[in-house]
């Protein structure tokens, strides 16, 4: 188990910075083990108990209804941002794709690992952090009115200027909500007013300073 334990403990955003031996002594007697059989929910809305999931070994998969929304492999967590949330559902159903192996933490655990080793707490902090600048892009994204801005900002978000993007029309279009059609007719538009180059399957945003 303790072998599990360590293998993850690299790929774990709790512990970036943490020596091995620091985490493990900060693990002992803090958070439990569980064993998920294939297609075992751990999380649901209507199986909400609030904690951090680490995978040991295995493969989950989060859905928001019928959607796939990410698969968790070693390393992976979950349920971070309801841990706290005071929310009495999770918003979406975390399952084993396959037998899985688990490290959980309660708030308890996960109060007395943040006493132990303050680095996780600077972790911690900094993981919920970069989620809130995510959510806030995103927001931004799908507020654009046009298609054309949406597009714009899509592609700002993903790179800086001048650097090349390869970009899969279907997937662009199923994301931003758009026909291909429409999409078209947008890159030909962001193209004649100079504010992106696009060739083949490559778009380099030359201007990220405008505002659509």
């Amino acid at each position: 188990m303790e072998e599990s334990i360590r293998a993850v403990l690299p790929g774990c955003f709790l512990f970036a910075g943490v020596p091995e031996g620091e985490a493990m002594a900060a693990l002992a007697g803090c958070g439990s083990i569980r064993r998920c059989e294939r297609g075992e929910v751990v999380l649901s809305p209507q199986r909400f108990t609030p904690m951090l999931g680490v995978v040991l070994q295995g493969r989950l998969e989060a859905r928001n209804d019928h959607v796939l929304l990410t698969v968790l492999g070693p390393g992976r967590c979950f349920g971070v941002a309801g841990l706290w949330s005071g929310a009495e559902e999770y918003v979406s159903t975390v399952r084993a794709q396959k037998e899985s192996l688990l490290y959980t933490f309660s708030r308890a655990d996960l109060t007395a690992l943040f006493s132990r080793c303050p680095q996780t707490l600077q972790n911690y902090l900094a993981f919920l952090s970069d989620r809130i600048v995510f959510l806030n892009h995103k927001v931004a994204l799908y507020s654009c009115q046009s298609v054309e801005g949406k597009v714009y900002a899509y592609f700002k978000q993903q790179a800086a200027a001048g650097c090349p993007q390869k970009v899969n029309s279907s997937e662009l279009g199923r994301l931003l909500g758009v026909g291909r059609a429409s999409l078209y007719r947008a890159f030909e538009a962001l193209q004649a007013r100079g504010l992106i180059r696009k060739e083949g399957k490559t778009v380099t945003v030359l201007h990220a300073e405008e505002v659509l």
